[in-house]
Order: C-alpha cells, then structure tokens, then sequence
C-alpha cells in the first residue's frame, strides 16, 4: 500500500503493523479464557456467581407451563423480564432438581445440559459483541465527511479502529456482562442495528431494533425518543409492530394467549405499577413484589442519579448497610437532572439536524453523524436516568464512544486523535475500571460504586458529547479558529 504522503505508513490510513497483528490475533484467545472463566462461575461453583441461570429457570417456567414471574434460580434469583427472552431461552432451558428424586424437574423441557447451555449462552454473546462492533464501525463510515474513510480498506490502521477501540474502551462492562451471563451486548447490538438502519433509510427495520431491545430490558424503549424528535413515524410504527409481535404474537403461538396475557399483566404489576408506587410512596398491593422491588433497588452497584446522590450524602450509612436505598430528594434530584440532560441532548439533535443546510463546508461535512452521535447521546441519557443501572449497563454506552472517537479524529488534520483525546478516554476507562475492584471488600474501592464513579464516566461521555454537537455545528469566520 503506497501513498504520497510521507507519513502515511505510520498514520491512520496505512496498513497495520505486525506488532499490531500479533495484538488482533492475540484477541480469539482472550476470549475462550473469558469463557472458560464464564463457565467456571456459572457451573463449577457452589454458589453459581452468574445471572444465566436466572434466564433459563424462566425458559424452563415458560416450557412448564409456570409463572415466570415466580420462577427463581438456584440462588433464588427471579425473573424481572418481558417474557420473549425467556420463550426464546426454551431450547436452553435449565429444569429445577427434584430435593427428593436429585433428578431434573420432568415437565417442560430439559434438553441439554446445564454447562453446554451456558456455552451457548456465552457463544451467543460474543456474536452480539462482534455485531455491535461491525455496525457500529459501519456506521461511522457511512456518516464520515472524509472520503479518506469512505475509501478505506479492511486492514487499514482506522478500519481497525473503529472495529475496535469501542470495544476496548468499553470492556470492562462487556466483560462483566459477559461473565454475569448478562444481556447488555444484546441491548448495545440493538442500538447499533438501529444507529446502522437509520443511516441507511431503513426506518422501520429502525423501530424494530428498539422494539426488541425494549422487548428484553424495558428501559431501552426510551429510544423511541429519537423517533419523535425526527418525526419518523416509520420508525414509530416499526417499534409499535415489532412490539406487538414480541410480546403478542409470538407468546400466543407459543405459550397460548392465556399465558401471554397472565405474563404481561405479570410484568407490568412488577416493574411499571409497582416502581410508581414505590416511586410516590403508595401502598403495594403485594408482598413478594415488594420484595423485588426492594432487591433491584437496593443493589451494590447502582449507578443511577438518584442512587449516586443517596450514596454522596450518605456514604458512611450506605457503606455500612452495603446498599443504596434512595429517599425523596434523591428522586426529585433525578428527575430534575434527567429532565435538564433530556433538554440538553434535545438541542444538540436539533444543532445537528440543520448542519447539513449549513452554508459552512466546515459544518456540513460533520451533518452524517447527526444519527450516531444522537442516539449515542440517548443512550448514555438513557443509562444515567434510569432507576437501576448496574456497572454492566455501560456496554450500551459503546455507540457515543465510537461516534466521539470519529469525530474528534475527524476534526483532526492528521486524521488520528489527539492527545487530549486519549487523556479523555484514559479517564473514562479508569472511572469504569476501578469500582470493579470494590468487589474484594476494601472500604475505599466500594466507596467508588456508591460515590457513582462510573456513573460520572457516562456524564463525562454525555457531556462530551453534547459539547460536540455544539463545536461542529458552529459556524466560524474565514480567520477564526474552530473550538
């Protein structure tokens, strides 16, 4: 490959060393000690320190006949869910042993064993990382203003990165999702498939994308945003019909609509019903979801804004309890944040959707990432304003990632990022990376989950990213210089 330039061997656009060769293919093999780890923790363990089983004990309820909602696994763990995961698990489902017999439940299905479905499992996440990554990179490539990017070649140093550096920046959540037997990287290829459908016309196969993240964790469903922003009423009735077929049509053909129906008012008594009352301090009409409710608030490691003000204000309290339980002010601080980020990401769509009829050549060459730095932003929102955000959450921070990257890359004359760049995202590493460490018991590193350390990342990555859209929307004067 020969260019020009002088320095095009060592730059962006020229073919990767073989030092660097050696790194990518060093990277098959981290995964299958990633997995065998997986494995180990999922199946190998007293005490299984993993959520798989969680998924499957609901496949298995679906195959049986029984209330998902009420299916918990060997830890005695429940299912929290819309129930499509748990109808597309059944071929994996896990059965409960039988205290008597120390045989699988017989009823429903029981087809492989505990540790090959695993396998699967982990397999199957893995494909969903590699997808998240080729579609995103696809997007950045499809949005560039450089045709220096549009020309690229498979193995040119930027193709690689933008394969990867997401990826890498982002792997401690996509490790620990992968290792808790998590679906995060389901939820990240979602978001990517619908950032890649939009840039491609393809509103409706855009609004399926939400549909089915929404049909997995509800929380994604607030995507459909971005929908009502553009005024895409594609996009709006692709996430309305593909919502009907998830969660309609496909348990009706497979469970029978009694059991759709009992599992849908199941979920909504769960998680939207009974987080209002918990949200306004009603009365809850049930015990066990209270329980729940109880449990998915108070975890470890929720990284929220109204878990992380609770754990400022009172980290001596939430340390010794282990637990963060947001009061009131904690509540009406998120929702008052929230409102004022939403307002915030509403405005750099908005800067971004009229680049393109800018009369500035500097401006409308950055109008193709309107897509993937907006829906980039929603989801970081999304992550922020939540009520529960585990640390795994963050995969589905992967697509502001790969947009700031190819921006700020972009915006450079070399075509590689900058300095301040790499201390940037060194930073937001090293905030997701050491309240991981909490987890071995020292007082100073679990105060990192409950100060929101990685919560911080994700505001620093959101508030890059709305300074972003400001910066490259901006029209400047021939002898001024651009921020």
């Amino acid at each position: 490959m020969t260019s020009s330039n002088p320095g095009a061997s060592s730059g962006p656009f020229a073919g990767i060393s073989r030092f660097e060769k050696f790194l990518i293919a060093l990277l098959p093999i981290v995964v299958l000690a990633f997995g065998a780890l997986t494995l180990q923790r999922a199946a190998f363990l007293k005490r299984p320190q993993t959520d798989i089983g969680v998924y499957l004990r609901a496949a298995w309820a679906v195959t049986a006949g029984e209330d998902i909602s009420r299916a918990t696994d060997d830890n005695g763990w429940s299912y929290t869910y819309p129930q499509l995961l748990a109808i597309l698990a059944a071929p994996l489902a896990d059965a409960p042993i039988d205290p008597v017999t120390k045989q699988p439940d017989p009823r429903g299905l029981h087809l492989i064993p505990y540790e090959a479905s695993v396998v699967i499992w982990y397999l199957l996440s893995i494909v969903t990382v590699i997808y998240t990554a080729k579609w995103l990179a696809q997007s950045v490539r499809v949005s560039s203003g450089d045709p220096r990017v549009h020309r690229m070649e498979p193995g040119m140093r930027r193709w690689w990165e933008d394969m990867l550096w997401p990826s890498l920046l982002c792997v401690v959540a996509i490790g620990s999702t992968l290792v808790r037997g998590q679906t995060n990287t389901l939820l990240a290829m979602c978001v990517a498939g619908m950032t890649l459908w939009t840039l491609r016309g393809r509103s409706f196969g855009a609004g399926v994308w939400i549909a089915l993240a929404a049909c997995v964790k509800v929380f994604p469903a607030f995507l459909g945003f971005y929908a009502l922003l553009r005024r895409d009423w594609k996009m709006v009735a692709g996430s309305i019909v593909g919502t009907i077929i998830m969660l309609v049509v496909i348990p009706t053909v497979t469970i029978g609509p009694q059991k759709m129906w009992a599992n849908n008012i199941n979920y909504l008594n769960l998680i939207v019903f009974e987080n209002a009352r918990e949200y306004t301090g009603a009365n809850s009409d049930g015990e066990t979801d209270r329980r729940k409710i109880a449990e998915l608030q108070s975890t470890r490691d929720n990284q929220s804004l109204q878990a992380v003000f609770h754990g400022t204000l009172h980290l001596r309290e939430v340390l010794d309890a282990d637990a963060i339980r947001p009061g009131k002010p904690a509540k009406v601080f998120h929702a008052v944040v929230g409102l004022a980020m939403i307002a915030l990401a509403s405005v750099a769509w908005w800067r971004m959707s009229r680049a393109k009829d800018s009369p500035d050549p500097s401006v409308r060459r950055f109008a193709g990432y309107e897509a993937i730095l907006t829906i980039g932003l929603l989801a970081s929102l999304m992550l922020a304003i939540s009520p529960m955000c585990h640390l795994h959450y963050f995969v589905i921070a992967m697509p502001l990632v790969a947009a700031l990257l190819a921006i700020w890359k972009d915006r450079s004359p070399t075509g590689a990022l900058t300095a301040g760049g790499w201390t940037f995202f060194a930073i937001y590493f090293l905030l997701n990376l050491i309240p991981r460490f909490g987890e071995g018991g020292m007082e100073a590193l679990r105060a990192t989950r409950y100060l929101g350390f990685a919560a911080y990342a994700n505001l620093m990555l959101f508030g890059a990213g709305v300074w972003t859209a400001f910066a490259i929307t901006r029209s400047v004067t021939p002898n001024e210089p651009r921020a």
